[in-house]
């Protein structure tokens, strides 16, 4: 499938992205050149496959929100506990993103409610965990919203593979932006 941007000096994205056999769907980077839109993504399948058209529009626009998901230091054969925090401008009510690592180097995934967010819904899905692919979702009751600061929202908990040190550089985890 074929990918363009309607201004390529505003937002990139890679030229194609595969759809691999019975799946309807596939992910690919979108990144932020400069502020400015909207931007119209268009997504091509070839003619042979059916020539269907599908369009997203994106606005690039200045945030001072961060997710970030904090370094820790662990040894091969020992429990990661990973926070991942907010920097949160105090309206935030709802988070959705995703986050990616290598399956090969952690053990049984786990995530939960980090501290700054017990009281909210945690929603993960989880239908490509063997490529190491989550969506996450923490929707925080109605009315409320997270304080503005740094505030722990979310913790992935897993062993680290034997014989290995994990301390994620970003081609080890990476997030998706809110």
């Amino acid at each position: 499938m074929t990918l363009a941007s309607s201004n390529p000096s505003i937002v990139s994205v890679s030229p194609s992205v595969t759809i691999n056999g019975g799946t309807t769907s596939s992910s690919f980077n979108v990144t932020a050149l400069a502020l400015g839109g909207p931007v119209t993504i268009t997504a091509r399948m070839p003619q042979d496959q059916g020539g269907g058209t599908a369009t997203a529009t994106v606005n690039v626009v200045s945030s001072s929100r961060i997710l970030r998901a904090v370094p820790q230091r662990v040894a091969g054969g020992g429990l990661l506990t990973m926070p991942f925090e907010l920097v949160s401008q105090g309206n935030e009510s709802r988070l959705s993103f995703s986050v990616s690592f290598d399956p090969s180097l952690l053990i049984n995934p786990q995530f939960t409610l980090g501290g700054d967010a017990t009281s909210a819904t945690l929603n993960i899905v989880s239908s490509q965990a063997a490529q190491g692919r989550y969506g996450i979702s923490i929707i925080l009751p109605q009315g409320l919203t997270f304080s503005a600061g740094t505030r722990q929202v979310l913790v992935l908990s897993a062993v680290v593979v034997s014989g290995r040190l994990l301390y994620p550089p970003p081609s080890i985890l990476s997030i998706s932006r809110l």
